[in-house]
């Protein structure tokens, strides 16, 4: 859709594509809204115990806490454009039951459950075949009905996990991932102000922060707006939004930036005065349903404006 006017001809072609059927559109309004979208560059730090070989027995270090200086850790994005580097460390090495065996050096064959036997195919595990006044003695099993497991010798197989030694090597890794998140938030539904929306409409606000203060960048499209009401109300937004999304108790934010967006949402009035959306750059529409027979005035009014909100917060503005 383009940023200019939508016409009742031009929406009724949209509805005829999209839903399929002629609908008489009587008005057309422009009720855009403005979406704050917030991005970060998140990075997270985690300690795992792994399985690894053991070291020769020369090797004897002293014991190290890797938790402790996981965020001492000097670990940046691969060259090779992956977002995980994983450290391991041998001073945090120790030998513990093989949780995989418990200690036993062997696992029960999961074919036949430990039993060293399965039942036996030809006769079903019965030992005889045909009726039972006729029957006969399996020949496969000879009559026992279990024939010996394939799987297994004895009912286990050695453990890969421990190679039979009933316990591991394990070592501390600390895994440090590097990812980009993106949260969106409707700032304002009918914007207040028809003059400054005009202008909005083709520019949008950028924000860099300085520390967790959001601050509009310089000579930015919006930067004549800076010392207004309205920006202050943006800015104001952009702050709680990214207070909101703060790290978390494995990650810290290396970077942020915010920018406000104006998301296009036209309302239709069609004939007999049912209203419907159309919605963000995939033209989604919303509250199709009231062009059918349904629920009450209020109850549609109601379903309509919370699909509006849902489609505005979510990935459909992306």
């Amino acid at each position: 859709m383009s940023n200019g006017p939508l016409s009742p001809e031009d929406a009724a072609s949209l509805l005829r594509e999209k839903l399929g059927k002629t609908i008489s559109v009587r008005a057309v309004r422009d009720v855009s809204a403005r979406s704050i979208v917030l991005r970060q560059r998140v990075e997270t730090r985690v300690i795992e115990t792994i399985a690894t070989p053991p070291p020769p027995t020369s090797a004897t270090t002293e014991a190290r806490d890797l938790a402790a200086e996981l965020w001492a850790l000097d670990a940046r994005p691969p060259a090779d454009g992956s977002n995980v580097v994983c450290v391991d460390d041998p001073r945090t090495g120790a030998v513990r039951r093989c949780p995989e065996c418990a200690g036993r050096g062997a696992q029960p064959c999961r074919q036949c459950g430990g039993l060293a036997a399965l039942n036996c195919l030809s006769c079903g595990g019965r030992g005889k075949i045909g009726m039972e006044r006729n029957a006969q003695s399996c020949v496969r099993c000879g009559g026992d009905g279990r024939v010996p497991c394939t799987h297994c010798a004895g009912g286990s197989h050695p453990c890969d996990s421990c190679e039979q030694r009933g316990s591991t090597f394990t070592v501390q890794r600390a895994r440090i991932a590097w990812s980009d998140r993106e949260v969106r938030s409707v700032l304002d539904r009918q914007p207040p102000s028809v003059e400054l929306d005009g202008v909005a409409a083709e520019r949008e606000l950028d924000v860099e922060f300085d520390g967790d203060v959001p601050r509009p960048i310089a000579g930015g499209s919006m930067d004549h707006f800076r010392a207004s009401a309205q920006n202050a109300q943006q800015t104001g937004a952009i702050a709680a939004l990214a207070a909101a999304h703060r790290a978390g108790p494995n990650e810290r934010v290396l970077e942020q930036s915010a920018r406000v967006e104006r998301v296009r949402v036209w309302e239709i009035e069609c004939e007999p005065g049912a209203r419907v959306y159309i919605v963000g750059p995939k033209r989604d529409i919303i509250g199709a349903e009231a062009l059918h027979a349904g629920p009450g005035p209020l109850v549609a009014a109601i379903a309509l404006v919370l699909g509006v909100a849902a489609i505005l917060a979510g990935s459909v503005l992306r």
